[in-house]
């Protein structure tokens, strides 16, 4: 009885080990090599929830926010394991302590691209001017939709929505590119050889985000109130958070470029 006692234990540590070993293995893969937090990267739904955490906005106590991460970043493991309590537990812990080591990497710096296009050119002024449709002056709300994957799993649980608000600090002013007379005219038989006709040119805003406003306070629940409303008999319900998220930010430069690959670029504005 000692000897098979002994061999389970053996076996159930070996399994145990096994278990760690792969958990950590896949938490690893969802914390990549990370760029420095101040470097722009794009904005996506996975970088702006890791910048929500960043900012205390989501708060790793609690476990509806541990739950959406592992939703989002490591769907593979929760599909395999949210079913099990207490394997899942272990994994919240495994993710809450890589998060708390990562979290100092999370993008703070986004870079936000869209397309302009240019009006007619400005002699006197010597200036592209942008066209009446997309000239952007005296604004500083920008309105970002991103493409959420499917939250992976049929559980309950906090959802966030894809559209998010990005409020600068201080209006963009820029009426057109800079160029002269010469240029202009280079430049427009450069667009007419490459058949852009519509004149397009593509704009990438530099934005570093200095705020995220709270919005968890009232919506999600403590693991004692979970309890408690679980005792009462009221399921868990998906938590959604309906306004849109607004990300304060201030605008470091704003790039345009002929292509949209951005490799070619015509002219920088730095506020």
């Amino acid at each position: 009885m000692a000897l098979y006692e002994k061999n389970w234990r053996k076996t159930t540590m070996k399994k145990s080990q096994s278990f760690f070993a792969t958990i950590l293995l896949l938490v690893s893969l969802a914390f990549p090599v990370q760029v420095r937090a101040e470097e722009f990267v794009h904005l996506s739904f996975d970088n702006i929830l890791k910048t929500l955490v960043r900012f205390g906005t989501l708060d790793l106590r609690y476990n509806q926010v541990i739950d959406l991460y592992g939703r989002v970043m490591v769907c593979d493991l929760y599909q395999e394991y949210h079913h099990d309590d207490f394997q899942w537990q272990r994994i919240r812990g495994v993710l809450r302590k890589s998060i708390k080591k990562e979290v100092g990497l999370f993008p703070t710096a986004y870079k936000y691209d869209t397309e302009m296009q240019l009006g007619k050119y400005d002699f006197e002024n010597e200036i592209y001017l942008f066209s009446s449709g997309t000239i952007q002056y005296n604004v500083n709300v920008f309105n970002i939709e991103t493409n959420v994957r499917d939250y992976c799993g049929k559980g309950a649980g906090l959802k966030l929505p894809s559209s998010f608000s990005l409020v600068l600090d201080q209006p963009v002013r820029v009426l057109g590119l800079p160029m002269t007379k010469k240029e202009g005219e280079v430049f427009l038989k450069r667009m007419e050889k490459e058949d852009n006709l519509d004149r397009i040119v593509y704009a990438r805003f530099n934005i570093n985000i200095i705020f995220v406003e709270p919005f968890l306070k009232k919506t999600i629940r403590t693991e004692e109130e979970a309890r408690l409303d679980y005792q009462k008999g009221k399921a868990q319900e998906n938590i959604f958070v309906e306004r849109k998220i607004k990300l304060d930010g201030h605008l470091d430069s704003i790039e345009y470029y002929e292509d949209k690959a951005r490799t070619k670029m015509i002219y920088k504005y730095t506020p």
